[in-house]
Order: C-alpha cells, then sequence, then structure tokens
C-alpha cells in the first residue's frame, strides 16, 4: 500500500504556492498581458482567440500574434463571453492553479521517488523560479503548457501504456502546445526519449519519469527568458536607431 504522505505534500505545496502566486492579482496587466487581453480576449467574437484578424485594421496582426497563448485566450474568452468581467483576478486564477498544479504534481511524484524532504525541496525550487513565478502570475499560458507536458511525461513514462493513457498523453501533449507553441519542444524530446529507450535497458537504464517532467517543465518556461530578451534587445536597438535619425536630421 503506497504512502498518502506524497500525495498529501503535493495538495498542500500546490494549494499554497496558488495562494502566494495570487497576491496582489487586482494590479494591472502588464505590456504582454493587457496585448493578449485586448486583442484575444476582450473582443465580440470567439474567433479572436485564434489569432484570425486584428482587433483594429491599423494593427499589423504579425506584431501581436505571438501574444496569443491560444489555449488560456480561448478559455478567457468564454469566461469574458459568459460574464463580461475585466477583473484581473479572474483571469489570472487559471494561469496560477496551474502553476500551483505543477509545483505540487512535482512534489507528489518526486517525494514517492527520491523521499519527502527531496521531493519539497525540488517543489519549492521550482515554485520560486522567477521565470516561472512571473508567468504563472500573469494571463500567460506557460503555467498551463508546464502543467500539460509534466502530465503528458508522466504518463508517457509509465510502464503500463493502455489504449486509453495514450490518448489521454495525446491530448495533454495537444493542451500543452494549444497553451504555448514551445511545447513542441517537449514533444520532440519524447520522441528522441523514446528512440533511445531499447539502448537505455539494454545497458540497464530504468526509466526516469521525474527528470524527464522537469525538463518539460524547464523547456517550456526557460524559452519566455530569451523571448523577452530578444524584446528589449529590439526596443533598445530600435531606439537608439530612431535617436540616431532624430540627431541627424536635427
Amino acid at each position: 500500500m503506497r504512502s498518502r504522505g506524497p500525495t498529501i505534500a503535493g495538495i498542500v505545496l500546490g494549494g499554497l504556492t496558488t495562494a502566494a502566486y495570487l497576491i496582489g492579482s487586482n494590479r494591472s496587466f502588464g505590456y504582454d498581458a493587457a496585448a493578449t487581453f485586448a486583442n484575444f480576449i476582450a473582443t465580440p467574437s470567439l474567433w479572436d482567440a485564434f489569432a484570425v484578424h486584428p482587433v483594429l485594421p491599423t494593427i499589423d496582426l504579425k506584431s501581436i500574434a505571438s501574444n496569443d497563448h491560444v489555449l488560456i485566450s480561448f478559455v478567457s474568452h468564454l469566461i469574458y463571453s459568459a460574464t463580461g468581467s475585466r477583473s484581473e483576478v479572474v483571469y489570472r486564477l487559471l494561469p496560477a492553479l496551474a502553476g500551483g498544479g505543477t509545483v505540487g504534481v512535482m512534489a507528489a511524484v518526486l517525494s514517492r521517488k527520491f523521499g519527502t524532504l527531496a521531493g519539497i525541496s525540488a517543489a519549492l525550487y521550482i515554485a520560486s523560479v522567477p521565470l516561472f513565478v512571473d508567468n504563472a502570475r500573469d494571463l500567460r499560458g506557460y503555467s498551463l503548457a508546464a502543467l500539460c507536458a509534466v502530465l503528458a511525461t508522466l504518463l508517457l513514462a509509465s510502464d503500463e501504456r493502455p489504449r486509453a493513457r495514450l490518448i489521454a498523453y495525446s491530448l495533454l501533449m495537444g493542451l500543452a502546445i494549444a497553451a504555448q507553441l514551445f511545447a513542441a519542444v517537449v514533444l520532440v524530446a519524447h520522441i528522441v526519449w523514446i528512440a533511445k529507450r531499447p539502448s537505455l535497458q539494454r545497458s540497464g537504464w530504468p526509466p526516469m519519469p521525474t527528470s524527464s517532467s522537469w525538463s518539460s517543465c524547464s523547456m517550456v518556461i526557460h524559452p519566455a527568458c530569451s523571448i523577452r530578451t530578444s524584446r528589449a534587445t529590439w526596443s533598445s536597438s530600435s531606439l537608439e536607431r530612431r535617436c540616431s535619425c532624430r540627431s541627424a536630421s536635427g
């Protein structure tokens, strides 16, 4: 009979993480979240959640399409259509729950695999990663993608794979990619892992669902850093070019 300690640890840590992420959730949206809300959520048509066309004809769709994390935009649009709410708290709830869920699942799995102390320590580390915290506390799809990718990885790494479990894996990976396109990297990692697994088995290596799950979370969350860095670099260089042009013309 399995101990209930890891499950309890996961539930408690997941709940506490979600509560912590929701502190100050009534603050105004940041730039990216505001663009997502204005262009893909608070609109008359549900199709806008799929970045079909810009709300204003003067806006180039290519310049804002990267802000559309389709799954969270779609769910949030359903909420907006049903309630008409523009409360920041309402639309930050799902990312915070997904972030807390990711931490809780990792705490439970790692506690069962390596012991309670190791599991809780690893989960607290995930919960405090600055990029993860930042994206789980705003209207972004990264935490939802991370949760779906982790759950899918755990299903794939299981020794038993009935048809229902494989269908669930496919649905979870589809949802992860819909939440954030970078989750496709996790799918590539799964394909590589499956291709190499026979050689690993011959060498005596057991399946490691926990490390695969952490890799999934990392691969979904960390690209946000490169995106923001590239945007900052582009903005800085653009500003410098404008200043140079004005100086030359002056």
